[in-house]
C-alpha cells in the first residue's frame, strides 16, 4: 500500500505579478532533488550495463540534463514541430497550453509513478 501522503498550504509574498517567495519548509526535499537523484541513478546503471556489453567506459552515458533542460528541450522541438512564432516563443505567458500539457505529459510518462516513495 502507498505511504500517506498530504499537500500543506504555506504563505506566498509576492515578488511580482508571476511570481513569489514560499514559505520556507524545514525538513523539506526539494521535488528537483528527488527527481536528479532519480536521473543519476537511471545514468549509472545505463552506464554499468554499457561497461558489462563491452562498450567503452565514457562519462556521456552520465552526462545528463537537469530538469530544467529536459523541459527546455522538449518544449523547443514541441515549438518546432507546431512551428510556434518566435514571439510567442519569446513570452512565455503566451505559450500554448496545450504544448505545455503536451510536454507535461511526455515528462509524466518518462518519470516512474512511484518517484517520490522510492
Amino acid at each position: 500500500s502507498w505511504p500517506p501522503y498530504c499537500a500543506r498550504h504555506y504563505a506566498v509574498t509576492p515578488l511580482g505579478t508571476r511570481s513569489g517567495l514560499i514559505q520556507w519548509v524545514g525538513g523539506a526535499t526539494p521535488m528537483f532533488h528527488i527527481y536528479r537523484k532519480w536521473q543519476l541513478r537511471q545514468a549509472q546503471i545505463k552506464h554499468s550495463m554499457e561497461r558489462k556489453n563491452g562498450v567503452p567506459a565514457t562519462t556521456a552515458a552520465l552526462d545528463i540534463d537537469r530538469p530544467t533542460d529536459l523541459f527546455q528541450k522538449k518544449m523547443r522541438g514541441v515549438f518546432a514541430d507546431n512551428n510556434v512564432e518566435a514571439a510567442i516563443i519569446a513570452d512565455r505567458s503566451k505559450w500554448p497550453h496545450n504544448l505545455l500539457r503536451e510536454v507535461f505529459n511526455s515528462l509524466v510518462k518518462e518519470t516512474p509513478k512511484d518517484l517520490i516513495s522510492r
